[in-house]
């Protein structure tokens, strides 16, 4: 298999070969303008080794299509255009249906560039839809309950302690005497009449010493407040990540392909090796 590749174009951006319209200009206008680009050749657009001699008008609508989705990231852009480039050219290679193949830019490769970044930006649309929901209904969630704990005298714990105390006073002022004895708890003796019935008073505690406060340990590592990530740098992270799920993904269906290349291989064998002892069996018999 023989690889060729073309010559890096010197063609000025306001003279494309073959190409002079009006919208082939305002494409490459708009590509400039997506990747922050002063050059004024075709040179910078494509990654190195990808430059073309002549454009297309399918190839550069694609370009110009993927650069509106990548506006200001153009290395983003190179990287998914020099992936699915290498990854057809390996694919045509493991399957042997090319003897020759040209290395240049199709427009297949910008298509699977374009449905990478449509993906991942529906990825980002949902998880953004989903951290609005769960502030949306933290919110409804901490007015409910600030809303019933205005509406109660006593938190729910002690709802219950407070009623048994209301119940037990009510019933003390219906049946109290005029007096007004202390509650201190008695221990009585077995009866013995020889002998007066001590009281026994009830002595407070002793007092304990006073324990330190309790404090949170500010420079403490297990009260460390927590780092904060910057947005961007998930959006990053989950753009590298989907960028090697679409490789692994890749890999996968070319090993698949050998696979499926290798067991048609063994059946060819077995069916020529079934031929061969039919003619043998056929020869001696003969």
């Amino acid at each position: 298999m023989t690889i060729t590749s073309p010559t890096p174009p010197t063609t000025s951006l306001r003279q494309p070969a073959s190409q002079t319209t009006e919208q082939t200009e305002a494409h490459f206008l708009s590509i400039l303008f997506n990747w922050n680009l002063n050059g004024t050749t075709n040179n910078d657009i494509l990654p190195p080794g990808l430059h073309l001699e002549n454009w297309s008008t399918p190839l550069l609508e694609t370009v110009a299509e993927l650069s509106d989705l990548t506006i200001g990231q153009k290395q983003r852009a190179h990287n998914l255009l020099n992936t699915y480039f290498h990854e057809r050219i390996r694919q045509s290679s493991y399957r042997g249906n090319a003897g020759s193949i040209y290395a240049h830019l199709e427009v297949g490769d910008v298509e699977k560039a374009i449905e990478s970044v449509q993906k991942m930006s529906r990825g980002l649309a949902l998880q953004n839809a989903w951290k609005g929901r769960a502030v949306l209904e933290e919110f409804v969630g901490g007015e409910e309950q600030r809303e019933g704990s205005r509406k109660r005298k006593y938190p729910p714990q002690e709802e219950a302690l407070v009623d048994a105390v209301e119940v037990r006073a009510e019933k003390k002022r219906n049946t109290g005497s005029g007096e007004c004895l202390p509650h201190t708890p008695e221990a009585l003796l077995p009866h013995q009449p020889s002998s007066p019935i001590r009281h026994i008073t009830h002595t407070p505690p002793a007092k304990h010493k006073d324990l330190p406060r309790i404090t949170t340990a500010i420079h403490s590592p297990l009260h460390a407040p927590q780092r904060y990530i910057p947005t961007q740098r998930v959006v990053q992270a989950a753009q590298q990540a989907t960028h090697e799920f679409n490789l692994r993904r890749l890999e996968l269906a070319n090993a698949e392909a050998e696979v499926e290349a290798a067991r048609q291989r063994l059946m060819d064998a077995r069916q020529r090796m079934e031929d061969a002892r039919v003619l043998v069996d056929g020869s001696v018999w003969s």
